[in-house]
């Protein structure tokens, strides 16, 4: 199945225009969001299951990095990634039970 790469090549030869990519890790979602609700930086945080995409969001736009061990990610993935989380839950129950 072809992935957002093959579609984005798809709209830049029909089109001849590269395509703005909005979705992570990229920060258009970021600033759009804080525009809108009028926040900070550091009112918010990133929780996700994916090094590459959700951890590295939260690092490249400075926000708190939360990763939960309950997707994509595992031990070794992480030992080996150079995106590391501020912080590592082993899932998004703990992750609330902690908050609470």
């Amino acid at each position: 199945m072809p992935d957002a790469g093959a579609m984005m090549a798809f709209i830049k030869a029909s089109t001849g225009k590269e395509p703005i990519v909005i979705g992570k890790p990229n920060s258009h979602i970021i600033d759009a969001i804080i525009e809108k609700y009028n926040l900070k930086k550091s009112e918010l945080a990133m929780v996700g299951d994916r090094l590459y995409t959700d951890i590295r969001t939260g690092i490249d736009n400075g926000l708190t990095s939360i990763l939960v061990m309950s997707g994509e990610t595992d031990k070794k993935i992480l030992e080996e990634t150079i995106y590391k989380p501020d912080y590592i839950f082993n899932s998004v129950k703990e992750l609330k039970e902690k908050i609470e």
